[in-house]
Formats: structure tokens, C-alpha cells, sequence
């Protein structure tokens, strides 16, 4: 018997040649792998640990156990390298601040870390993505703005770079007071 007469004579939808793709609405589809991806392009190494310690030699994050999700020795080279002139004290400190254990802070003291941004809780990612979106645009804008110089170095005459030619690199522009480094180097009181 033929799919089609089990269902009264008419074919599947495959049989039609109608599309049967299943959306993948799932967490891993919508949020995980675009950023990965956005990772990616942002010269970010990834790593799909999602079994990481079913592997043979223990983690390879360096983590001791799946609860630990600041990784330290990598968070202590980055602070090294952004900040080469504090001491190594200022640097244990900064890192005991990030690490300390908020579970048992009072809602008191969590509501503290939200001050003076008039945000709940649940309003907070809106914020963070705005700036991993902005830290791609940047990073995307520095690719052109490179590119486009050396294209220009060697004509004679050329015409100023404007907005026109980033966007024909498929580019959003920044002007340099909406670039991510302009951000960085605000007093936090500007912010």
C-alpha cells in the first residue's frame, strides 16, 4: 500500500513536492548559534562544550566542575592585557569582585546592581545586546574603514571617504562619537 492511499488518496505533502521543513524554534536555533556565529565573525574562538566533561582528560575550559562559569585564568590574561599597568593585587581583586557568590545576596543588595539604571531585571538583556551589537558594527566599520584607505592611498584626487562608501560595503557607519572605543573611554557618569 502507497502513502497516498493510506491517507484517502491524497499525497503527503512531500509526494506534492510541497516543502516539509520543520522550524527549529528552539533556544540552541534562536539565541545560542547566532551568537556563536556573531562570535565567529567577531574573531572570537568558540568551543561546543556541552559535553565537556565526558571527555577523556577533564574539561578543556580548564573548569573543575560545570558550576564554575567564570574561567579564571583566562579572565585574569585578559584583565593583564587590558590593564598592564595595575598591580597584581588590583588585579586579584577585580577578579574576586566578578567571581563572588551573589546567590545568597539579599534582593536588597541584587537590587543594588541595577541601580541607577531604572531597569527590572528582565529589561537588562535589551542593554547588553545593544552592546554586542554595537562592538559588531564597530568591528565591521574598522574592516571598511581599513579597506577602504587602501583603496584610496593610491588614487590621486580621491574624493574624501563619506557615509556613501561604507555603505556600499554593506556597512553601517559610525561616526567616531558612536564608535564602541568612544564608549569605552567615558567617564562612568556618561555612560
Amino acid at each position: 500500500m502507497r502513502d497516498s492511499e493510506r491517507d484517502g488518496g491524497k499525497p503527503t505533502a512531500a509526494q506534492a513536492g510541497l516543502s516539509t521543513v520543520k522550524k527549529d524554534f528552539s533556544e540552541d536555533a534562536l539565541i545560542e548559534q547566532p551568537a556563536i556565529e556573531l562570535y565567529g565573525e567577531l574573531g572570537w574562538k568558540t568551543a561546543n562544550c556541552f559535553h565537556e566533561f565526558e571527555q577523556a582528560g577533564g574539561s578543556p575550559l580548564g573548569r573543575e566542575t560545570a558550576s564554575e562559569v567564570v574561567l579564571v585564568r583566562r579572565l585574569r590574561a585578559a584583565l593583564e592585557k587590558l590593564n598592564p599597568t595595575l598591580p597584581a593585587e588590583a588585579i586579584t581583586q577585580a577578579i574576586e569582585e566578578i567571581t563572588r557568590d551573589r546567590s545568597r545576596m539579599s534582593l536588597a543588595a541584587a537590587d543594588q546592581l541595577w541601580a541607577n539604571s531604572n531597569l527590572k531585571p528582565s529589561e537588562f538583556s535589551t542593554p547588553v545586546l545593544g552592546l554586542i551589537f554595537l562592538r559588531y558594527a564597530d568591528h565591521r566599520f574598522t574592516q571598511a574603514q581599513a579597506a577602504l584607505a587602501r583603496e584610496g592611498q593610491g588614487a590621486q584626487g580621491r574624493r574624501r571617504i563619506s557615509e556613501i562608501d561604507y555603505q556600499a560595503e554593506g556597512v553601517l557607519y559610525l561616526p567616531d562619537n558612536a564608535r564602541f572605543s568612544n564608549l569605552r573611554s567615558c567617564p562612568e557618569d556618561e555612560t
